[in-house]
């Protein structure tokens, strides 16, 4: 399925991974929920540091991001892949993962900057600031987090402490 579409199913409420990442479906759905289905999430990955500053990374994936998140003009490619930066502002990212078991939540929260263009990158993308990454990097690595996260706009961390309280998922936050 072309990445455009993955992102016009998700706008529309339907929660679509790539790479057979089911609990990464599941995060999408959670944090989806958590915001009363008014935010569309998008399944990024971790990616790179940003080498000038400590705790700015990358927030890319290969063009699944929905629609309603571009902060620049949706570019179309001949294969159906969309390239954007997506919109500044602030986010919670959560990933569920499960070991013999046993399902825990990494939770945490950052910031979409503004800056960078559409030139600097192809795909799904844009800079994102936490509060501590090297702390998170090392959370994501060393407690088994993969490097899938949902994202999505606004502060959902206490309704996904909440929820996961419930369901009897254990919290990892960051």
């Amino acid at each position: 399925m072309a990445p455009y579409i993955q992102g016009r199913l998700i706008d529309q409420g339907v929660m679509v991974g790539f790479e057979v990442d089911i609990l990464g479906c599941i995060s999408m759905l959670m944090g989806y929920s958590a915001s009363l289905k008014t935010q569309s999430p998008y399944l990024t990955d971790w990616n790179l540091k940003d080498p000038t500053r400590d705790n700015v990374f990358l927030a890319w994936h290969v063009g699944n991001a929905p629609p309603s998140i571009a902060g620049s003009k949706i570019i179309l490619d001949e294969h159906g892949m969309p390239h954007f930066k997506i919109r500044p502002g602030k986010v919670t990212f959560n990933r569920l993962v499960e070991y013999e078991g046993k399902f825990r939540m990494l939770i945490s929260k950052g910031n979409v900057l503004s800056e960078g263009n559409s030139e600097e990158a192809r795909y799904t993308w844009a800079w994102v600031e936490v509060e501590d990454l090297a702390k998170l990097y090392k959370t994501i690595g060393q407690e088994g987090f993969i490097h899938h996260a949902s994202m999505v706009y606004g502060d959902y961390r206490q309704v996904l402490k909440d929820a996961c309280y419930f369901l009897g998922i254990e919290v990892t936050e960051v």
